[in-house]
């Protein structure tokens, strides 16, 4: 009787300590029906790298769909689940991908000279070129060292950390001919063009609020972000075409949220 309630007590031990593990089907259900919270929440319970990811993924979609109610907390969300994908798995390019954009984020918040100061810059792009390598199919690649370039640039390092608007536009480039039907890469693409302030590519960004405005959401995991995105195309290209200087303010704002 002893060994038997000794026995109990190990299982007992032993389901208290074990990582709780996600309902990955469900979390990524939340996330296609724009539950970006449930998501996080039902990912981040798993310790294994695709599901750290997702909850890092749940977490941007937050921040990109204006949804976080304290910006700079969900950011660190984010970045926490980053590290922890990465430290599961190194090999797993979307948690790079996860960690650049959580340290693109830290940026902003920490300001332009501290950033520097601190080579968020750099370390962001080594997250980029690294998830590059590891999966170069994925669109997000390209356009992430795209977005690089032009807010480095933006941000007044261009020269000194070797970015330039021309690099930003054939990365940006290369993302748009790879996933013509992501209506997300196709509005930042446009955000960046008018946040830099450069008269010559206003054609361009006008041209890809249109794609982005114009495209129906991907079946899948992507739906409700999607329709999010899209409808916030149609509000900044109709400041375009009404103020492209007040669109500008807008892409800038957009940038530094």
């Amino acid at each position: 009787m002893a060994g038997v309630k000794h026995l109990m007590a190990v299982l007992v031990v032993l389901a208290l300590s074990a990582p709780a593990m996600a309902d990955l089907p469900a979390a990524r259900e939340a996330y296609a029906a724009g539950d970006f919270v449930r998501a996080e929440t039902l990912a981040s319970a798993d310790p294994s790298a695709e599901a750290q990811a997702l909850a890092a993924g749940a977490a941007l979609a937050l921040l990109v769909a204006d949804r976080a109610e304290n910006r700079r907390n969900v950011a660190d969300r984010l970045a926490r689940h980053a590290r922890a994908a990465i430290a599961a798995d190194e090999s797993l390019a979307e948690a790079h991908l996860r960690m650049a954009a959580a340290i693109g984020f830290e940026g902003r918040y920490t300001g332009t000279l501290r950033a520097f100061m601190r080579r968020l810059p750099q370390q962001g792009k080594t997250h980029i070129e690294r998830a590059m390598a590891l999966d170069g199919d994925d669109p997000w690649g390209p356009a992430m060292l795209g977005a690089w370039h032009f807010e480095v640039v933006r941000r007044g390092g261009g020269r000194a950390l070797g970015a330039r608007l021309e690099d930003g536009m054939e990365a940006y480039g290369q993302a748009i001919a790879s996933a013509p039907d992501d209506p997300v890469i196709a509005y930042f693409f446009a955000v960046a063009l008018l946040a830099s302030g450069e008269a010559v590519y206003l054609d361009a960004a006008r041209a890809q609020l249109a794609r982005s405005a114009d495209l129906s959401p991907r079946e899948g995991l992507d739906a409700a972000l999607d329709t999010v995105i899209s409808a916030r195309a149609r509000t900044l290209l109709r400041a375009l075409e009404d103020d492209p200087a007040h669109a500008a303010r807008l892409a800038v704002a957009e940038m530094e949220r």
